[in-house]
């Protein structure tokens, strides 16, 4: 699907504010495929595609293919103080720069060591956030809390290790505000988790009288 929409202008679409938020979420994917695909759906929007500059939208593709991607990123962090100024970067550019980063961080993909590795590749996308101005900081604390909304029990106690991640390398560069806000959520994490416990030892102390009620009822219709 997302394959197709690359190869339509989609300003045309009735429900395209939806649509776009779709895309977004496909951009913050594990999946270096479908963020591609994602990313080529966006820039057929009227929203991105008219806005962005070609020198951009080449960027952003550039931190989706392995081969460039530490180059753009480093670019990138070499420029953060200029970031800011740059015409569209809080409103279109940014946001979507913090979903691909994201779905790079997540990403299983890559080796234990060398030039492509996992870790070396999540440490420079922290080092690229902590070159952000707290303005921009902020779509990244915006982001994240938006993702947990929804998200099952399991998946939120995975998110615990982003920001665990967010908090170690970019904790003293957040406001207060931001702070406090990811503060909250962890809490909320662990009073979701401890309430999903108490469900399931419920759930396991009914199945136990159960199986008990069971077992009395059969040794009485045998007696």
């Amino acid at each position: 699907v997302l394959q197709a929409m690359a190869g339509v202008k989609l300003e045309l679409v009735s429900r395209i504010s939806e649509l776009e938020s779709v895309l977004l979420r496909f951009l913050a994917h594990g999946d270096l495929q479908l963020q591609n695909r994602a990313l080529d759906a966006i820039f057929n929007t009227r929203k991105y595609g008219s806005a962005l500059s070609s020198q951009w939208k080449g960027r952003l593709k550039n931190l989706l293919n392995d081969n460039l991607f530490r180059e753009e990123l480093t670019a990138l962090t070499s420029e953060s103080e200029s970031l800011p100024h740059v015409v569209h970067w809080r409103g279109l550019l940014a946001p979507l720069i913090v979903r691909i980063l994201f779905g790079r961080f997540i990403a299983r993909k890559g080796s234990a060591s060398g030039r492509h590795s996992l870790p070396l590749r999540r440490k420079m996308i922290m080092s690229c956030f902590g070159a952000w101005d707290q303005g921009s900081l902020v779509l990244i604390v915006d982001f994240l809390l938006e993702s947990l909304k929804g998200n099952s029990i399991k998946q939120q106690l995975g998110f615990l290790n982003v920001l665990g991640d967010v908090f170690g390398s970019l904790g003293r560069k957040l406001d207060e505000v931001s702070m406090n806000r990811l503060i909250q959520s962890l809490i909320d994490i662990n009073e979701g988790v401890s309430v999903n416990d108490e469900e399931v030892e419920e759930e396991e102390d009914e199945v136990k009288t159960e199986e008990v009620e069971l077992e009395i009822s059969n040794g009485a219709d045998q007696g």
